[in-house]
């Protein structure tokens, strides 16, 4: 989707990735701005959102948000509607009365018969809601958040856990284990969260 402005008295127009004004045209990049109050979270949806050419800038309360997009006027708003100081439908009334900038909530992540919804922390499985505690729901946010990389043990019980539990390899191998069978099909063989012997973790989504 290419970016535009809806506000006609600002004379200017996007096409193909160039803002015009008059004759002079200038090269944009897309702006985005990410509200969402999850740092694993904004995270992945920053990586993403780069990876498509997006410049993105992020903030993680509701009054934030509010002052930015009015500030920035980015191209698109995506927000997590569950933000700690109000609902993001508030910041979606806000702009929407004085600008037709679009707004999206944070990605779902599928895998097999896996969706994660990670904006609404819930995750379903052939349809239906499968029950992760926070812990559990923590860890798996941040291996969806890097697919394909590989992340050591250090990093994932740090991230977790924090910095005082590094050493506690057991809690890793305790949770990863209870992710495997709520949502591989063959938990004995996994096919998304894969043992990287030594090192650690990796998630695979196809």
């Amino acid at each position: 989707m290419w970016p535009y402005d809806s506000c006609t008295n600002r004379a200017s127009s996007y096409k193909h990735g160039i803002k015009t004004f008059g004759e002079a045209p200038i090269e944009t990049v897309p702006q985005v701005l990410l509200v969402e109050d999850d740092r694993e979270i904004r995270r992945f949806v920053r990586a993403a959102l780069e990876a498509d050419g997006y410049r993105v800038h992020e903030v993680e309360t509701l009054k934030r948000g509010i002052i930015e997009a009015g500030t920035r006027q980015p191209d698109v708003i995506v927000l997590d509607l569950g933000l700690p100081d109000g609902d993001g439908v508030e910041l979606v009334r806000d702009v929407r009365g004085w600008s037709g900038v679009p707004t999206d909530e944070s990605p779902v992540v599928t895998f097999g018969d896996v969706t994660v919804d990670l904006a609404n922390r819930c995750v379903t499985r052939g349809g239906s809601e499968v029950h992760l505690t926070q812990l559990e729901f923590r860890l798996l946010s941040i291996l969806v958040g890097h697919p394909g990389k590989v992340l050591t043990h250090r990093h994932l019980l740090r991230e977790v856990w924090g910095p005082a539990y590094v050493e506690h390899s057991h809690y890793l191998r305790i949770y990863m284990g209870h992710l495997r069978q709520k949502l591989e099909a063959d938990p004995a063989r996994p096919r998304h969260f894969i043992t990287e012997t030594g090192v650690g973790y990796r998630f695979v989504s196809g």
